[in-house]
């Protein structure tokens, strides 16, 4: 593939003065070398409109492909040295996807993707602005080349420009009379099948054999510049395919949370650590493959922002950060001292906490050092964003809450940014929702909430796994995506094998009678072992109803006759289950919508003995995922209880969680039941 940036100015120049008889010797001294050398004008006339294509061509000393095929082979030896040598002293790194970028290009000749003629393609500048919002994501542009491909995209400009103005590689009508005097002078075969060819090798020789020596000149200034935009061509597309193959990764293609139906067939639920490359090159080289069937800019960006994650709280958080940044860049907020305040107090803290509520928009009252009503409901305010209790009064949770430094603020919101970036997220058109540090649940369909109720999760129960010596939060309600398939009415409760030894097994072996008085039993399953499980009825754990959506946790959401927890703003209470505030509510719209809902029926069911189950015939995606920040329908931005210490050990690297091995119990076996 042969490229050219057309030189402009083909006429003769001032400085271009050469005559028909500088450049053919003494042959055209008088008029009868016109015409003589009419003779052969046709032919030199034919073979003007040749020069430039044929010259251009020879100037591209090396074509791109060569070049391209070059520079990747040169960029995976540099990665085979990295591999080889102790990291003091391997060479600085290169490209990260250096083999797949090879192996990709080598299935197209070589031919480029991302430029033409040395400069973006349209499609590649759209993706480029989108890879330079990085920040905007809490993503380091450092990361994607961005300064050097801006570097290279404006030395291909430069260089451009230069061969735009470069001296013409046509022939003027003089130089145009002294060839054709030249040709005839040497009685030049101008019948020849390779006339012109031998004609076009005249005007690119050194020397004296050149019968216009101008046009070799101009050849070689060409030539140069040439050869510099193919050497920056090559380096901005092979850079340019690193840094698009990056931030897809970064976006979405790095994350193994979501896997397609075909890769849960080839790896299984969970891809085995030496098959994580394995699957990821393999989505990035199917990114390459895709990106070379769009068609236009619009298209392409589309494409590339199809990798957010798809839901609105991600936009929402991005908003989030940029004003939590913004501040952290204006100097943050100032911490107060802690105070006993109340309504009508009087205190020069008092202004300081108007002060700092102000600078998150708590506050916009009257700055001065009385607590008014305006710092009452912005009190109020900050603790229903920060899950305390609201009364509108400082007590010490608040103030740890509120002297919390704006640029933990700002990290807390670019875990979380990256956390959605690694959920299990995928688009859907009817979804269940659960944040657990929220202790909401959330029912969408086609893009509109359509409920938000209160749930209870798993609770902060740590023992010391042996193996990490790290806290293990035993009860924690693990995130995941499933599908809810399923109801139960009046359910048993299967007890897992965990919490019977630990919660049941002294009362059962110490009184006969326990398993009566308390409505439980054992019974055999189908695998021959003997399971405890609660009977139906208003004591039993899962209360009237339970939603199943299979899953390697046992995990699932149900009611519960524990209705108390509901009246905290932090309901970390269960065994790992979520717990359903009014579960009959949830059911009636899920079961309404494919006409399985009849109130006769149902209070039918819970008034048996006996459990009932109702299948849903089109099964709902259920996504449960761990964020401590999310912004309300208001606009306000919610920080959140971090129960499990996820987010804090992700900011904080220290290693807080460490532990010494039988602290604080037993430790909880690998792959154990959760229960509600």
């Amino acid at each position: 593939m042969l490229f050219y940036v057309a030189p402009t100015g083909c006429a003769e120049s001032k400085e271009d003065s050469t005559t028909p008889t500088e450049a053919a010797g003494d042959v055209v001294d008088d008029d009868s070398a016109v015409s003589k050398a009419a003779l052969y004008r046709p032919f030199v006339a034919r073979l003007n409109s040749q020069i430039r294509p044929a010259l251009v061509e020879r100037a591209a000393r090396d074509d791109f492909q060569k070049g391209l095929e070059r520079r990747l082979a040169a960029a995976v030896s540099v990665a085979e040295k990295r591999s080889r040598l102790p990291e003091s002293k391997r060479p600085d790194l290169d490209l990260n996807y250096e083999l797949t970028l090879q192996e990709f290009y080598k299935t197209r000749a070589f031919e480029p993707l991302f430029t033409k003629q040395g400069r973006l393609t349209d499609p590649a500048n759209a993706i480029f602005a989108v890879i330079q919002e990085a920040p905007t994501h809490a993503l380091n542009p450092a990361d994607y080349w961005v300064e050097p491909l801006t570097a290279l995209i404006e030395k291909s400009d430069a260089i451009s420009t230069t061969l735009g103005s470069a001296p013409g590689l046509e022939l003027n009508e003089r130089e145009q009379l002294a060839l054709a005097a030249y040709l005839e002078l040497n009685a030049f075969d101008v019948a020849a099948p390779d006339a012109q060819t031998q004609v076009l090798e005249m005007l690119a020789a050194e020397g004296a054999e050149n019968p216009v020596p101008r046009i070799r000149g101009a050849y070689d200034l060409y030539r140069n510049g040439q050869q510099q935009l193919l050497d920056v061509a090559v380096e901005l597309e092979v850079r340019y395919g690193d840094a698009y193959l990056l931030y897809l990764r970064d976006m979405s293609l790095g994350n193994l949370n979501r896997l397609s139906p075909e890769e849960v067939a080839k790896y299984g639920d969970e891809v085995h650590p030496k098959k994580v490359s394995e699957l990821v090159l393999a989505r990035l080289t199917q990114a390459l493959t895709d990106y070379s069937a769009l068609r236009g800019a619009a298209a392409a960006e589309a494409f590339v922002r199809g990798f957010e994650p798809p839901l609105a709280q991600y936009a929402l958080l991005k908003e989030a950060y940029a004003k939590y940044k913004a501040m952290v860049e204006a100097g943050g907020w100032t911490v107060v001292p802690p105070e006993d305040l109340k309504k009508g107090s009087r205190s020069p803290t008092v202004l300081a906490l108007k002060e700092r509520l102000k600078a998150e928009n708590y506050f916009a009252g009257t700055m001065d050092n009385f607590y008014d009503e305006d710092l009452t409901d912005a009190v109020a305010l900050y603790q229903e964003t920060h899950q305390m209790e609201i009364t509108g009064e400082v007590y010490p949770m608040f103030w740890s809450s509120l002297n919390i430094l704006s640029v933990a603020r700002m990290q807390e919101l670019e875990v979380n940014l990256r956390r959605y970036r690694e959920a299990h997220l995928v688009k859907s058109d009817k979804y269940v929702f659960i944040n657990i540090p929220d202790f909401y649940a959330e029912l969408w369909d086609k893009g509109a909430r359509t409920m938000r109720f209160k749930i209870v999760v798993g609770n902060t129960k740590q023992v010391c796994d042996p193996t990490t010596r790290q806290w293990k939060f035993v009860n924690a309600t693990p995130t995941q995506h499933a599908k809810l398939e399923y109801l139960i009415f009046n359910p048993f409760w299967n007890v897992p094998a965990r919490i019977e030894r630990d919660e049941y097994a002294t009362n059962i072996g110490s009184n006969a009678s326990w398993l009566t008085e308390n409505g439980f039993e054992y019974f055999s399953a189908r695998d021959g072992s003997t399971v405890l499980r609660q009977l139906p009825g208003t004591e039993n754990a899962l209360g009237k109803v339970k939603f199943i959506f299979p899953n390697k946790y046992n995990t699932y959401m149900h009611d519960t006759p524990k209705k108390q927890f509901f009246e905290y703003p932090i309901r970390a209470f269960s065994h790992g289950c979520m717990r359903i505030e009014d579960p009959l509510v949830f059911a009636e719209t899920l079961l309404e919508a494919e006409g399985k809902w009849d109130d006769k029926t149902i209070m039918a069911y819970l008034k048996e003995r006996d459990e009932t189950k109702i299948d849903l015939d089109h099964p709902i995606d259920v996504f449960i995922e761990y964020f401590t920040v999310r912004v309300d329908e208001f606009g306000r931005v919610h920080f959140l209880a971090d129960i499990y210490k996820i987010i804090r050990s992700a900011v904080d690297t220290s290693n807080d969680l460490a532990c010494e091995t039988g602290a604080r119990g037993a430790v909880v076996p690998a792959g154990a039941d959760y229960g509600p």
